[in-house]
């Protein structure tokens, strides 16, 4: 009896190793080069096989919203020739990144937190993963250029939750 109620930790610990070892395939990212001197450092990046454009999601995605609205409305850095409708690889590595955490969390007893639930964190959460993973895209539209960061209330929403 005692045995098997020690062996209960060492199953769970298992499983999530398990879920750990599940690859995520990443985009494509651009390479960057730092040069430090002459100063100011300057950064500049190569973005082959990259485009910016407004990804085609629609309610079946990952990065929908639970309305149904997709939430990168705006043009976002994406692999472009993968055969698949632009977004869509960075859209199932965002879904699998979150399904990591969301596996994590059914470990826990959500029900002790004070403010906020499990469903209010993994929203947060969904919604910074999406905003970092489809980058968006500068004024000019190339790639190449640098990316618009979220704002710090998006990467905040995460750490309150």
């Amino acid at each position: 009896m005692k045995f098997s109620i020690l062996l209960a930790p060492l199953v769970v610990l298992a499983q999530a190793l398990q879920v750990s070892a599940e690859e995520c395939v990443a985009p494509l990212t651009c390479e960057r080069t730092v040069t430090l001197d002459p100063s100011p450092a300057t950064v500049k990046e190569t973005c082959t096989g990259m485009e910016c454009t407004v990804p085609e999601g629609d309610a079946s995605w990952f990065c929908s919203s639970h309305a149904g609205k997709f939430l990168i409305d705006y043009p976002a850095r994406v692999e472009s020739g993968t055969g698949l409708p632009p977004g869509k690889k960075e859209d199932d590595y965002a879904k699998c990144i979150y399904s990591k955490l969301e596996y994590t969390l059914s470990l826990y007893n959500c029900r002790d937190m004070q403010h906020w639930s499990c469903d209010d964190c993994l929203y947060a959460y969904k919604y910074w993963l999406c905003v970092t993973t489809f980058s968006k895209c500068a004024a000019s539209g190339l790639p190449a250029d640098p990316t618009v960061k979220p704002c710090r209330g998006v990467c905040n929403d995460v750490v309150r939750k």
